[in-house]
């Protein structure tokens, strides 16, 4: 694998930009919390958790215009190859919704060309094992210090190429813009577990009661 490079410094970094436009549908799997509330810098992620110029922790928010996009970033992401299994019982906690954005956002774009203009494949930095995503997180504080206008990042599903993930940023972008829009959905029952079970059955993933 093609290792990751350090980012450069943000003034030297001149990403591409597209809008997501408000009413573009926008899914997400969270726990119990309130779906439009941001994580406050818990845990590890592919570009989180990240800091501003000042060392202040941004908080952050996954989401996907598919529905199989937001699985794909969440629950699938840990599965390696068809044939790799779930267990329903991790399915626990968690919650689909729908967002519904009430303003467009504008994001730094990692598709196609525009990542290639940042001197970067998609193996270096959207298809990094998990023990380098803190390089990866590296380069999402100078995209975010890059430019002070965009609200996020935005890129193809590594597992669900359909699909567009996003990462919003907390410091830009106010949570009563994301409104839920209908009820969350609960993925250990009902609607919710037949979404998985229907996405897991195209991936070959099989899901253990």
């Amino acid at each position: 694998m093609e290792p990751l490079p350090e980012p450069p410094r943000p003034a030297e970094l001149d990403p591409e930009t597209k809008t997501w436009s408000a009413g573009r549908p926008l899914f997400r799997v969270h726990d119990a919390s309130p779906a439009n509330r941001f994580n406050p810098g818990q845990g590890c992620g592919r570009f989180h958790p990240i800091r501003d110029g000042r060392g202040q922790s941004i908080p952050t928010l996954y989401a996907a215009d598919e529905i199989d996009g937001a699985l794909s970033e969440t629950v699938f992401r840990g599965v390696r190859g068809p044939g790799g299994r779930i267990h329903r019982a991790d399915l626990e906690p968690l919650r689909l919704s729908r967002l519904a954005l009430e303003a467009d956002l504008r994001l730094v774009d990692l598709t196609g060309l525009a990542l290639r203009r940042l001197g970067l494949t998609r193996g270096q930095l959207l298809e990094a094992p998990e023990r380098l995503w803190w390089k990866t997180a590296r380069w999402a504080e100078a995209l975010h210090e890059a430019d002070p206008n965009v609200c996020g990042l935005l890129w193809v599903s590594r597992q669900c190429d359909t699909a567009r993930a996003i990462v919003l940023f907390g410091d830009r972008v106010d949570p009563s813009r994301l409104r839920p829009d209908g009820p969350a959905e609960p993925l250990r029952g009902g609607r919710g577990f037949q979404r998985v079970c229907e996405a897991a059955g195209r991936a070959n993933i099989v899901v253990v009661q």
